[in-house]
């Protein structure tokens, strides 16, 4: 469903994006009228279910025009009807592309051999239903001689490994004038362009914002290969803030040790 048939329901969203990482969707509609009865399998809203794909833009209004983004998917996993004194609700939690593909875990063992990256990414991905384009940078067209994927990875894992060696990105987007077909959610993959495109100024003040520092996920960080390790340490993180955590990363391709 279009959260623009909603509007004028005592709609509330609010999105979170982060880069190449689960991003996700909280809706909350009002219910005071029961009209999102616990049986949503039939009339208006029947679309309001588990799986649905629902379609976001965001934007804001200059000049009395509208400037919005592309239309973004996410795919409804939870509804839940909150009742109180206060009034009735209900609240429906979505992820993004980048959540789906988390949640999606590998069945068996897979290796491929002399594939280029954009075929092996087109292969993952249309697998569990998206069409993938990409922007015509050739890094996509380098020959992985040997990718490898064990059972229970998720396939987010193995996107990353992926876009790392191309030094790429991944993002999902929809094409509006297909939107009612299948499929019609576009995973984009694509290199970010450090060349500067607008420039902000006094008449963009932030209104707000909130600054914080957080602990790193991995203070000793372990890269194990083929008769090959290498390890690298955050001295300042596990000396001054007693944060020891390790993260252990194995790609069967190296050979040989770090120096």
């Amino acid at each position: 469903f279009n959260l623009d048939t909603l509007v004028g329901k005592q709609l509330i969203a609010d999105v979170t994006e982060r880069l190449d990482q689960p991003g996700q969707l909280v809706i909350t509609l009002r219910n005071d009228d029961g009209r999102y009865a616990t049986d949503l399998t039939a009339g208006i809203y029947s679309a309001i279910r588990r799986n649905s794909q629902v379609s976001v833009r965001l934007g804001y209004t200059v000049s009395g025009t509208d400037l919005v983004s592309f239309y973004q998917p996410f795919w409804v996993t939870r509804l839940a009807h909150d009742r109180r004194k206060s009034g009735s609700r209900l609240v429906i939690n979505a992820v993004d592309g980048w959540g789906v593909l988390e949640r999606t875990q590998t069945p068996q063992f897979y290796t491929y051999a002399n594939k280029t990256i954009i075929q092996l990414l087109t292969e993952l991905l249309s697998g569990i239903g998206f069409s993938v384009t990409e922007d015509g940078n050739t890094a996509w067209d380098t020959v992985v001689t040997t990718f490898s994927i064990n059972p229970g990875h998720t396939f987010a894992a193995a996107v990353r490994r992926l876009l790392d060696l191309a030094g790429g990105h991944l993002l999902f987007r929809i094409d509006a004038t297909n939107e009612a077909h299948w499929p019609s959610a576009i995973a984009y993959l694509y290199m970010i362009n450090t060349a500067s495109t607008y420039t902000f100024g006094a008449a963009h003040q932030i209104a707000s914002g909130l600054y914080a520092t957080v602990a790193p996920l991995a203070t000793h960080a372990i890269v194990l290969g083929t008769g090959a390790r290498g390890d690298a340490y955050d001295w300042p993180s596990i000396e001054n803030n007693n944060n020891y955590a390790v993260d252990i990363y194995v790609e069967r391709r190296l050979v040989t040790n770090a120096t």
